[in-house]
């Protein structure tokens, strides 16, 4: 079902058929993230949590504000890093903007934005009240620690584990295409928003989670959605 919904995310952003697919089988085939969500009964709510921020996206992309707004509800409430979703939907409508001056479609989709972060602030309350475990009463290794050496040790690690994959199969595709690999540059506005959404999806996913001691590959499994996103949009003149 995430697939699926990787490959609706990519057909919502107007890329053709085969790169949606392309993108699909990116993050299905990407052993770090797939068999640990897979083997592991923790790894349900990643999964989870892919799938309702994905459609989620498909939603609002469609127009569909209502339906979009319950399914990113949907996601936070499933895992702690959909706190971000508003900032990562609020930060893309901005990007997007700029890349092809559209302003209107910022201002078309505030309520939708402002009832997203509704649904965060209810999160917020009713997880504070909950007795979860917070930032102050985790264990050690789930203490935030912003720090760069944090950073240092994190960011190859979750770089490996949500892009290594893709990048591979995008060398494979050029060289088996015979296509040279300054074919793989954005050419148009559609693609660099696109791209755009993928890496601020990528940062938004990793944002938490890249400042814990611990480390996961259930954490690539949102994440790399963004990375697919990058692949299949660049991939997609490859496939012309």
């Amino acid at each position: 079902a995430c697939a699926l919904a990787v490959a609706g995310l990519a057909r919502a952003r107007s890329l053709a058929s085969g790169a949606a697919l392309f993108a699909a089988a990116l993050w299905l085939f990407n052993w770090h993230a797939i068999n640990m969500a897979v083997l592991w009964t923790s790894g349900r709510t990643a999964l989870l949590f892919t799938l309702a921020a994905t459609t989620g996206f498909i939603a609002l992309l469609r127009r569909r504000a209502l339906l979009g707004v319950v399914l990113l509800a949907c996601a936070m409430f499933t895992k702690e890093e959909g706190v971000l979703l508003p900032l990562i939907l609020g930060a893309w409508l901005i990007a997007d903007a700029r890349i092809r001056n559209r302003w209107t479609e910022v201002r078309a989709n505030m309520p939708a934005l402002v009832a997203v972060f509704a649904a965060d602030a209810l999160y917020l309350l009713l997880r504070a009240r909950s007795g979860a475990l917070g930032a102050s009463t985790a264990p050690d290794y789930y203490q935030f620690s912003f720090t760069l050496g944090r950073l240092a040790e994190n960011i190859p690690e979750y770089l490996d584990r949500s892009a290594t994959f893709a990048a591979a199969m995008l060398l494979l595709l050029c060289v088996a295409g015979r296509v040279p690999f300054r074919a793989l540059r954005p050419r148009d506005a559609n693609t660099l928003s696109t791209c755009a959404l993928g890496l601020i999806w990528w940062v938004g996913g990793f944002a938490i989670t890249m400042f814990l001691p611990v480390r996961s590959s259930l954490y690539a499994c949102f994440p790399s959605v963004g990375v697919t996103l990058i692949a299949a949009s660049l991939a997609s003149h490859v496939w012309e």
